[in-house]
């Protein structure tokens, strides 16, 4: 590292005196808006851009104010980032609408412009912040609200998290800074801890190993053929994969230009059939392994609607592959084999479930450890044993806690046919002593492990683009179903009497068990079920009951073109929505550090009494935060003129904001659409649900339901 640099302590002093410097000016203000001459210190526009980032979704009402952060040090740079951030906030909205402001600040050293954007929603007195993103036009997501810009106030350059630099002494996963422990202590920890990957080092698995060529070369984009394959990389795995994937995969969410996305419906779950088909059908999944191998790839080129699509000579490659390292494949040829020995004999195959080893330090099975031939008979079996008939036309269900369930629907994610999830994989204990009351890995903790970046493990997984997006949905319906089996067989424990009422149901005189039904009882620590929701609906109204109406309504959204998502997945040759659980980690991160802002730090210059947010997805996946900020009752926004200092709906000029121009056309324009663009999404009964064009005004009102209706001065501009 540069002996130049300054240390981080000696940056969090810097930090801390300039957080009380700005205090002191905002407290000599007068409120709710302090005047212009006293909004902070000037900021440098020839410097990065602040305004990459639109809210999205449907908030309202926006003021801007920033301070400093810490530097972030980097190791492959090994030079000095400024790390700042920059917080908009907006005002209530009556519909849809997109706008825009500017405000010039006049500062120490001259006149300087700073801007910022985000949506706004039709709520009574809300508001939208938007932290920025990255360094140009670059934004998130069209917009489908009232978007707002307002002028920061001390606001310095975008806030950037860094790289994930820091390593995890107890697994070596790759992690940011701002991931780590007790973030609330004094001082900055020189050896931060981190609990997401494995639990300060209690959750303990095997490291996956380089798969094999070619998949290696066509996974890091080392083989002319991987463009190709990447592309179609879920048809591949699903040529060769031995289990079919229940639910319904909804595709119309990819008609249009935007990122791919894969989204399921329905119950999802993994089914497996018999050896040989049946008379007059064609092979499918785990039968092209056995039945007519002599034509096996044209076979499983038609599995597929577009089988020209497909490279005969990668899908042989990717065959020879499996059949030489897939312990479940050898399992399935063998039973090819003594097909062809003796075809009378009644075979079976048995997919075993229970393994003998430890399930902290292997993985790797051998072909006599998946599966056993079995003629005749079948025996006594284990309780998540397969048996596969030889020819019964029936689909059985594959359970998730087989350790080859996810080998067997993605052969080309575990080419070693490695075990997955077992419910015998013990806990480490790192402290001489067991805290925990259960001694096992959870299949969630188990999966947090597993999509962690290494540098001592190989990315098959992170590698795979749309193969890894249908993976990690599959993960979650299991981590789901673990959860709801746990609340099924635990009801006792959850006291689902008192839920159901059943007193009740026995002093009515209803004793007819048929009437009353059998029913499992979600628990609200269940989350996204319907006591989950009623609790903190409760909660929330107990916090409007105390403080009032909410005055601002806040839309945080993640944009995918922020530089720390950028420079990850430029680095391994992907993009932003092949590695949805990086996104993730930045938002909540930055999300984090907004809460932080409006809770603790009060850098806005209205005092908030409350905060109340919530998480949601996007149709494409990206994350959003909604928030409600409950305001002091001298800081209301109540009338037309409090509103136009704080938000401007118009477009702005061309000769004076060039640059602020032109993120307004391209990133906070609504349509085409009407009569040039019928098809838009928003043309409902062929109309505009959105409302637009809106009507010009000369002033700002408010409507007796305290919604606003912006000012738009018929200026000519475009």
């Amino acid at each position: 590292m540069d002996p130049n640099f300054p240390s981080f302590a000696r940056l969090r002093r810097k930090e801390i005196m300039a957080r009380k410097r700005q205090r002191r000016e905002i407290d000599n203000t007068e409120r709710p808006l302090p005047p212009r001459q006293q909004r902070g210190k000037s900021l440098n526009t020839g410097q990065r851009n602040p305004l990459s980032d639109i809210s999205n979704a449907n908030p309202v009402h926006n003021q801007v104010q920033g301070k400093d952060a810490y530097s972030q040090c980097e190791s492959e740079q090994r030079k000095k980032r400024v790390a700042t951030k920059s917080i908009a906030k907006s005002t209530p909205s009556g519909a849809d609408n997109y706008v825009s402001t500017k405000e010039n600040i006049q500062g120490d050293q001259g006149t300087h412009k700073n801007l910022m954007k985000s949506t706004a929603k039709r709520t009574p007195s809300s508001a939208t912040t938007s932290k920025t993103g990255a360094k140009s036009a670059n934004s998130s997501v069209s917009t489908n609200g009232i978007t707002t810009n307002m002028i920061t106030q001390g606001v310095q350059e975008y806030w950037d998290l860094g790289d994930p630099t820091y390593i995890c002494k107890f697994c070596g996963a790759m992690r940011w800074y701002e991931e780590r422990l007790e973030k609330n202590k004094k001082g900055e920890p020189k050896d931060p801890k981190f609990s997401k990957c494995c639990l300060q080092g209690k959750v303990l698995l095997p490291i996956l190993k380089e798969p094999p060529p070619p998949l290696c070369g066509l996974l890091k984009n080392e083989d002319p053929k991987s463009r190709t394959f990447l592309d179609n990389i879920r048809p591949y795995n699903g040529m060769f994969a031995f289990t079919s994937m229940g639910g319904k995969i909804d595709s119309t969410v990819n008609q249009g230009r935007g990122p791919y996305t894969f989204r399921l419906h329905g119950q999802n779950y993994h089914r497996l059939g018999s050896l040989l088909p049946t008379s007059g059908s064609s092979p499918k999944f785990a039968q092209l392994y056995i039945y007519d191998t002599e034509n096996e790839v044209s076979n499983r080129k038609n599995t597929h609607s577009s089988p020209d699509d497909f490279d005969d000579e990668l899908i042989n490659d990717l065959k020879r592959m499996l059949d030489q390292h897939n312990p479940i494949a050898q399992a399935f040829r063998m039973a090819r084999d003594r097909f062809k020995s003796n075809d009378s004999q009644n075979v079976k195959l048995r997919l075993i479930g229970k393994r003998g080893t430890d399930g902290r330090t292997y993985n790797l099975p051998s072909a006599s450890e998946v599966a056993a031939l079995i003629v005749g008979d079948v025996g006594s079996s284990g309780d998540r044993d397969i048996i596969v008939e030889k020819q019964s036309g029936l689909l059985q269900r594959i359970t998730e806690l087989h350790p080859s369930y996810l080998a067997m629907q993605y052969p080309l994610l575990f080419p070693y046919g490695e075990d997955g999830f077992r419910v015998d994989i013990p806990t480490r204990d790192t402290n001489g002593a067991s805290s925990r009351k259960r001694g096992r890995v959870s299949i969630r903790e188990y999966f947090a492990f597993r999509i962690q970046d290494r540098l001592n493990e190989a990315a098959t997984l992170l590698l795979s683009k749309k193969l890894f997006q249908q993976f990690l949905v599959d993960v979650y319906t299991m981590i789901e179903a673990e959860r709801l089996c746990f609340v099924r067989t635990n009801q006792k424990k959850l006291r689902a009497e008192l839920y159901k009422n059943l007193t009740d149901a026995v002093m009515r005189g209803d004793t007819d068990p048929s009437t009353t039904g059998k029913r499992i009882v979600l628990p609200s620590s269940f989350t996204g079920g319907p006591r989950y929701m009623m609790q903190n609906y409760q909660d929330a109204m107990a916090i409007c009951k105390w403080y009032g109406y909410p005055d601002l309504f806040i839309t945080f959204t993640c944009n995918p073109k922020w530089p720390e998502i950028t420079r990850f997945v430029e680095k391994r040759g992907l993009r932003p929505e092949d590695r949805p659980d990086i996104v993730c980690r930045v938002f909540k991160m930055k999300l984090d550090r907004l809460i932080s802002d409006l809770k603790e730090q009060k850098i806005l210059p209205f005092r908030v009494n409350a905060l109340v947010y919530t998480v949601e997805f996007q149709k494409r996946g990206l994350p959003h935060a909604h928030i409600l900020l409950f305001l002091h009752p001298e800081d209301k926004i109540s009338n037309g003129e409090e509103i136009d200092k704080i938000i401007h709906a118009e477009i702005p000029d061309a000769a004076t904001n060039p640059e602020l121009h032109k993120l307004v056309g391209d990133c906070m324009m609504h349509g085409p659409c009407g009569e040039l663009n019928k098809s838009s999404p928003c043309m409902k009964m062929g109309r505009c649900s959105k409302h637009f064009p809106k009507e010009f005004l000369e002033e700002t009102s408010v409507d007796n339901e305290g919604y606003p209706k912006y000012r738009r001065r018929d200026n000519g501009r475009l």
